[in-house]
């Protein structure tokens, strides 16, 4: 009897372990009606698809992706006080990332971001902390800070920007 309880168990986590963007309560993250098989954890893969009316923006907070995968024509928006870590792969094809908070690359494996085709229409705090090392392998701007927390950034063949105004500098940390 035990032994089917814990089967039981381990098969549901494994095919819960991806769960669909559908937006069709509101743009929230954090509501339950906005995802296929619940909110992302560390543990759940997301995916964001393309085609819809409201696409995901997470409010202030901490959030942990396992992999997450923005579809072409998609986009995710990180609010002034949120905090997004993506502990596995970042997965993007001509999605648009709006960061107003602090996204942290945290993968197990050597990450690229943002993606050839991805455009960045905000990058207010971005930190790496990845042994293994991120990729940057499309030019844009840092508002905030930029961090290394562990690992290695490889440019290439791009630039970063820091880009500073009247009201805040812009930093590597």
């Amino acid at each position: 009897k035990y032994y089917y309880t814990f089967l039981f168990v381990t098969l549901h986590l494994f095919i819960h372990a991806q769960t669909n963007w559908t937006g069709t309560a509101s743009k929230d993250w954090n509501t339950v009606s906005n995802w296929s098989a619940g909110i992302p954890t560390n543990l759940l893969d997301a995916t964001i698809p393309s085609g819809l009316v409201n696409y995901p923006e997470l409010p202030a907070g901490n959030f942990t992706v396992k992999n997450i995968s923005l579809l072409a024509g998609s986009s995710i928006t990180l609010s002034s006080a949120a905090v997004l870590t993506i502990s596995g792969t970042f997965n993007r094809s001509g999605a648009t990332i709006i960061n107003y908070g602090k996204l942290i690359l945290a993968g197990n494996s050597v990450q690229s971001f943002p993606g050839n085709t991805s455009s960045i229409v905000a990058m207010q705090n971005l930190e790496v902390n990845n042994t293994l090392g991120v990729i940057f392998n499309k030019s844009f701007s840092v508002t905030g800070s930029l961090t290394l927390t562990a690992g290695n950034i490889n440019l290439d063949n791009i630039f970063i920007t820091l880009h500073s105004d009247s009201i805040s500098t812009a930093t590597i940390g």
